[in-house]
């Protein structure tokens, strides 16, 4: 898609008569799997090709950010957003589950903000390209909710949940990042967390931010083992041990658990 584009804007460039290829994108997937990391690299590539100014064009968008509470400023929210990042060179909005716009109870300042959206996306379509993410199953109703969106949205990149080896090599990935090192065997630990706890949280689990979720609790706990000895040391600040690590996933568990029960009490009264 990169390299379409940059066909299509150097012939531009040069007065060469033909039109730039779309290069909106619907990035549909479960959450924590690296759908707003992807769009930032994608804007990383146009800004190195020169086909946006910088990295700092990049946008990020949800809901709040352009529904607005009276009659006109919904409009006025989106058409700002646009024509600032055009007037600044263009770049890319990342729409970050803005699905919600076309579900069962959405306003019709919701309804407003997806017209507003699709028009803009035709007026500033050779410089601002825009990638939808969300739930698979929600990005369909929403691409089906009005006809302006699949004209003009032509790529769908299906992103898939990550399997427990992945998200032990991303838990991994982080120890190392952080300087960190285990002590004891934690692999079981790792799978046996994130098997139960794809049955609590079903199509909302985090995948790689449960990871991470599970690295900062481990971290908290082995700190407070850290700053009760009177001497630090480098194998002491490095190191977390595997029962912290187990005590980590339990707290997170337990906490979920208690959640889920807390709400079907709430649902049966």
């Amino acid at each position: 898609m990169v390299n379409t584009l940059t066909l299509d804007i150097e012939r531009n460039r040069r007065n060469i008569s033909g039109d730039i290829s779309g290069c909106n994108m619907v990035f549909a997937g479960p959450p924590g799997t690296a759908k707003t990391t992807l769009a930032r690299e994608f804007a990383r590539i146009l800004s190195e090709r020169r086909l946006i100014p910088g990295i700092e064009n990049f946008r990020e968008c949800v809901k709040s950010d352009i529904v607005g509470q009276y009659v006109g400023q919904t409009a006025r929210q989106v058409d700002n957003m646009f024509r600032e990042l055009n007037h600044n060179g263009g770049g890319v909005i990342f729409f970050d589950e803005i699905y919600s716009l076309s579900e069962k109870d959405s306003t019709s300042y919701d309804k407003e903000a997806v017209t507003c959206i699709i028009k803009n996306m035709e007026d500033y379509r050779n410089g601002i390209f825009c990638i939808f993410a969300g739930y698979e199953n929600k990005m369909k109703e929403f691409m089906e909710s009005n006809p302006g969106l699949n004209s003009r949205i032509t790529t769908t990149i299906r992103f898939k949940a990550y399997d427990n080896e992945t998200l032990c090599r991303i838990f991994d990935n982080i120890l190392q990042k952080n300087n960190f090192k285990v002590k004891g065997e934690y692999t079981d630990i790792l799978t046996g967390f994130f098997d139960k706890l794809r049955v609590f949280r079903k199509e909302s689990f985090g995948n790689g931010r449960e990871t991470r979720n599970l690295f900062e609790n481990a971290k908290r706990i082995m700190a407070g083992r850290v700053c009760k000895q009177k001497k630090y040391t480098k194998a002491l600040l490095t190191t977390i041990y595997a029962e912290e690590i187990k005590k980590a996933s339990d707290e997170i568990l337990n906490s979920v658990i208690k959640d889920n029960v807390s709400e079907r009490k709430a649902i049966g009264f």
